[in-house]
């Protein structure tokens, strides 16, 4: 069962390293040393697993977002948002 939890881990880190490394090499803004690159890739791959909490946690905001952004709101009248709109009902405590 330990042999599996590795391998899973091991192939994570050499997926992750990978896709990090070509994104890097084609996102990049500046010129960068493939060094730097693969150094950089190397520690995006062996984090992994945070890196997919991570990306699941944007996810979950994007989602938020989106769904705020599609919600309409319904119609107060105005005379709901005006100063005497609770006259009648809030009592002074004097």
């Amino acid at each position: 069962m330990l042999t599996t939890f590795v391998l899973v881990y091991l192939v994570g880190w050499i997926v992750t390293t990978g896709l990090t490394f070509v994104a890097s090499r084609r996102l990049a803004d500046g010129p960068t040393t493939p060094r730097s690159t693969f150094a950089f890739s190397l520690l995006a791959g062996l984090v992994w697993p945070l890196m997919i909490l991570g990306v699941v946690e944007v996810s979950s905001v994007v989602v938020y977002a989106a769904a705020k952004s599609w919600r309409h709101d319904s119609s107060v009248p105005d005379s709901w948002l005006g100063a005497g709109a609770f006259d009648g009902v809030v009592v002074p405590l004097r």
